[in-house]
């Protein structure tokens, strides 16, 4: 076992592998056991040699050149402290590599959040899940979560931006957000790293609501644009429902009763936990038979192009994003769609009562404690006075682009 006087930055260099593995120790007095370098074909290792209870133990500091002989001597230094406190330093090393090891992944951190936090209190927890498994899972699911900094936050976020989404990186920020705050509170993690990171994208609030003229365009350039068929006809009826864009790109034909003309969302996919009967039109209903014939036994009533499973809302917002210039309209997102809808039933004068429920707004005024009244009657007669007036400007004349 060659032993060195002293340790030079050039002698360490010169130490050449040989047909075995070689150590080569210090007797140079750098704290108590000894320092030594461990020479092979693989490479050069510092280690120290100490013993402990009885026992020569052997603790491997790091690899050379990435630690330093100043370096080396300093990780010598502080284990030989832990030694006179009487710790053993390599059943340190050890347990702390267990402790990483058992450490939770963010695939685990999330599943947590979605199991004990976000399902039983949070509304929108099926858009956390949405948001978490689109936009963190794929680059973070199998890392430590306690490893994510906040570089990692804010190139996860730029990342969702570049994508054309700078809303839902946003929505993405505020729920990892909440996530690393739920798990710093349960001891999961030491630090939220989403704390002090901005939101990627400003945002202004929405007040766009589509003119009579500009929702002719986008009707009567439907069936030209590039979306996928049973992506035309979701957009469509949500036009005919003002649904919110999730709910109608999930719709399922159970939900769909038809010969009361009625669509029921469940709770379970609405977005306040609140089911929502909503009337359909004539022109709704006639949404639904052209959908029928693109139907591939899956269930669901607007099926994605590539599966056959349930279509996005997210995709239906890209597909209206890519198709701007079909329309020949300013830019608009389907949550616009809503807001139309709900300007055009008020011109219509339904009331402000019924078009809350067309929305499936949550009244949480005292009055609405005492009024239990449903007005399915009055919500019928707006939908159905609302399809015919689709129906109208699907055929009306409209003004040239700009």
């Amino acid at each position: 076992m060659p032993v060195l006087a002293k340790f030079t930055a050039r002698t360490i260099e010169n130490l050449k592998p040989g047909s075995t593995r070689q150590i080569f120790y210090e007797n140079s007095g750098h704290g108590n056991g000894s320092l030594g370098i461990r020479v092979s074909q693989a490479g050069k290792s510092w280690i120290y040699t100490y013993s402990f209870g009885g026992r020569v133990r052997h603790l491997t500091l790091g690899r050379y050149p990435a630690m330093s002989l100043a370096e080396a001597h300093e990780a010598q230094s502080k284990a030989a402290v832990e030694c006179t406190k009487g710790f053993d330093p390599a059943a340190k090393v050890v347990d702390e590599h267990k402790a990483e090891r058992a450490a939770p992944t963010v695939k685990f951190l999330i599943e947590q959040y979605l199991d004990l936090y976000a399902r039983p209190r949070k509304r929108s927890a099926k858009t956390d899940e949405a948001l978490l498994n689109r936009n963190v899972m794929p680059d973070w699911g199998l890392h430590k979560a306690d490893a994510i900094r906040r570089r990692d936050v804010t190139t996860l976020l730029d990342k969702i931006v570049k994508r054309g989404a700078p809303i839902p990186a946003n929505r993405t920020r505020s729920v990892l957000s909440k996530m690393f705050r739920w798990a710093l509170s349960r001891d999961m993690v030491k630090l939220n790293p989403v704390a002090g990171v901005p939101a990627p994208s400003k945002e202004n609030r929405r007040d766009r609501a589509l003119s009579d003229d500009e929702l002719a365009k986008v009707l009567k350039a439907l069936p030209q644009s590039e979306m996928a068929p049973s992506m035309r006809l979701a957009l469509r009826f949500q036009i005919l429902t003002a649904a919110r864009v999730g709910e109608v790109a999930g719709a399922r034909w159970d939900e769909i009763d038809k010969k009361a003309a009625t669509w029921t969302i469940p709770k379970e996919r609405a977005k306040n936990n609140r089911q929502n009967v909503l009337p359909l039109s004539p022109q709704a209903m006639e949404v639904l038979e052209e959908a029928a014939a693109l139907d591939r036994g899956t269930g669901v009533v607007f099926p994605s192009r590539m599966h056959g499973t349930a279509m996005r809302g997210e995709s239906v917002a890209g597909a209206v994003r890519d198709n701007l210039d079909k329309f020949g309209v300013p830019a608009f997102t389907p949550h616009d769609i809503r807001r139309t809808v709900a300007t055009g039933l008020a011109r219509q004068r339904a009331g402000r009562e019924v078009v809350r429920r067309v929305l499936n707004h949550i009244d949480q005024s005292q009055t609405a404690v005492y009024d239990r009244y449903d007005y399915a009657d009055e919500v019928r007669a707006a939908l159905v006075a609302w399809g015919a007036k689709v129906a109208v400007l699907t055929t009306m004349e409209t003004t040239d682009a700009e």
